[in-house]
């Protein structure tokens, strides 16, 4: 396969395409060569069983779209932030327990796809991502989300679905071009409150968390009612009373 593979890459380079597709063909290691495609703008990867890319791939200047979803990859190379062009990149389905030093300086990136992966955090660098519309992460070993997630200004999508989240930072409200967010099956018993502020969400899901009554028969009766709550002193005052109420609880378990 490698000495095709090299072959097919010869003649992509030949023949100046701006496009290279390998899906499905059992590929597990991606020739060095791979980086001397200086003009392709979309690489496709996916359902291989590839377990590290090549640091040439940092080589791809002109790439727009990456796609190497359904490997076996347990890292990203250091080289991948020279990408500065790239806009979409999908790692879903991967074995991927962190993200490289420099990712943030991806800053073209407005489409970011990590969901079923081994991440145990989101680095603050994921701030530094401002043109990101659309981030998915679900399906991880997350247990927060970083405050800087605020930075992300143009975010208008998010899911977090299926991951260990028992906190959603307060910073959230900032995202103010946020119209779906999901974070089902997580460990949240509330939500900021500022999440009733965002005046463009239009789905949000809760469902399959720990959410104490008041929250839980809120959500049930839709999100216009939902975030009219959550903006209330009635939410204020339930919320404080459940946190002093688990909080008892957790000292009498000691």
């Amino acid at each position: 396969m490698g000495n095709k593979l090299v072959k097919q890459i010869e003649k992509t380079k030949k023949k100046g395409e701006l496009e290279l597709t390998l899906v499905g063909h059992g590929i597990k290691e991606i020739p060095q060569e791979i980086g001397t495609l200086d003009a392709l703008k979309i690489l496709t990867l996916s359902h291989n069983d590839i377990e590290e890319l090549p640091m040439e791939i940092g080589d791809l200047r002109a790439l727009m779209s990456l796609n190497c979803a359904f490997n076996k990859l347990r890292e990203l190379p250091s080289s991948l932030p020279r990408l500065r062009e790239l806009n979409r990149l999908n790692c879903s389905n991967n074995q991927l327990t962190e993200l490289p030093r420099g990712f943030g300086g991806m800053n073209a990136l407005t489409y970011l796809d990590l969901s079923n992966n081994k991440l145990r955090e989101l680095s603050a660098q994921i701030g530094l991502l401002v043109t990101l519309v659309e981030l998915y992460v679900s399906d991880n070993e997350l247990e927060s989300l970083p405050a800087e997630i605020e930075r992300l200004q143009s975010l208008e999508v998010l899911y977090c679905t299926n991951n260990k989240i028992s906190l959603i930072p307060p910073q959230i409200e900032a995202l103010q071009g946020l119209r779906q967010a999901s974070f089902l099956q997580n460990q949240l018993s509330a939500v900021p409150p500022g999440l009733g502020r965002i005046e463009g969400l239009e789905l949000l899901y809760l469902g399959g968390n720990p959410l104490f009554d008041e929250l839980q028969e809120k959500y049930v009766e839709g999100l216009p009612v939902l975030k009219a709550y959550l903006v209330s002193e009635a939410y204020r005052d339930d919320a404080r009373a459940h946190l002093e109420e688990a909080a008892g609880a957790a000292a009498a378990a000691k």
